[in-house]
């Protein structure tokens, strides 16, 4: 009795020459062990409607992948007719294994040799479910309302319980009307401090989230094609991200911690 297994990868890809080599060499000594001469052929797509198939990875690491030339598809095929059908796709909907084959035992090994390596070194990037950016939009928009709202609320706490009660106990009219003038005039700043970048916040985040887009998708890329030109704009975009992230990220949250502990001590 055969065997029929297919297999869908969670996390996206970042396929390079070097990984894309390993996982050749894993396949290949699995094969070599059957009495049939099977090899690993390469169908690569690409974005100018071009596809070509291929049994030298040379060929594939020598694309330039870039612009309309870039890889959009790329599959490891194993045809053994009746015996063996292998295929590993990479595309970017994600990564899909699909082995067909007679041999039970062999099928389920090769199985678990292709999937733990690919889990392990090439499917390790960051996914994003879908309208990410419009969730993520929403839910600075909520902070933004409760820090409004919570900075109004504890303004009015804070306000002196004895200026209330000095005004409400004084018999001048005009104390009254200054009192109320005072307190109308503070709460009309505090919401103008607070309406203009709140309505601001919103218009931006839900007229459109594309520019929250750009620097997610730029700073956790995934289902990549890292040949030719790719790796290069890869490598320096990882780098930048990664001077980025120490200067700006951590800088911003040492200078929050330093400024919290500043205000303790001096309260």
């Amino acid at each position: 009795m055969g065997a029929f297994v297919e297999h869908s990868f969670r996390r996206g890809f970042l396929l390079d020459e070097e990984k894309l080599r390993k996982l050749r060499d894993i396949i290949g000594k699995r094969l070599s062990k059957e009495p049939n001469d099977l090899a690993v052929t390469y169908k690569v797509s690409r974005g100018d409607s071009y596809s070509y198939t291929t049994t030298s990875i040379d060929d594939v690491g020598k694309e330039d992948n870039e612009d309309w030339r870039a890889i959009t598809r790329l599959e490891l095929l194993v045809d053994g007719n009746a015996q063996l059908e292998f295929r590993l796709s990479f595309d970017k909907s994600g990564t899909e294994l699909k082995i067909i084959g007679e041999d039970r035992d062999f099928i389920f090994l090769l199985l678990s040799d292709v999937k733990d390596f690919v889990e392990n070194e090439i499917c390790v990037a960051v996914t994003f479910p879908r309208n990410f950016e419009r969730a993520l939009a929403m839910i600075v928009v909520m902070v933004a309302m409760f820090l409004m709202f919570g900075t109004l609320a504890y303004r009015e706490w804070q306000e002196s319980p004895d200026a209330i009660e000095n005004a409400l106990k004084s018999n001048d009219s005009l104390d009254k009307l200054n009192y109320l003038v005072e307190r109308t005039r503070t709460q009309r700043m505090g919401m103008v401090v607070w309406a203009g970048p709140f309505l601001m916040l919103i218009s931006v985040l839900l007229l459109s989230t594309s520019f929250l887009e750009v620097p997610i998708r730029k700073g956790f890329p995934s289902n990549e094609f890292l040949f030719g030109k790719r790796k290069q704009t890869f490598d320096r975009r990882r780098t930048l991200f990664g001077n980025v992230f120490w200067v700006v990220v951590v800088g911003l949250v040492v200078s929050i911690i330093g400024g919290i502990i500043v205000w303790w001590m001096t309260i």
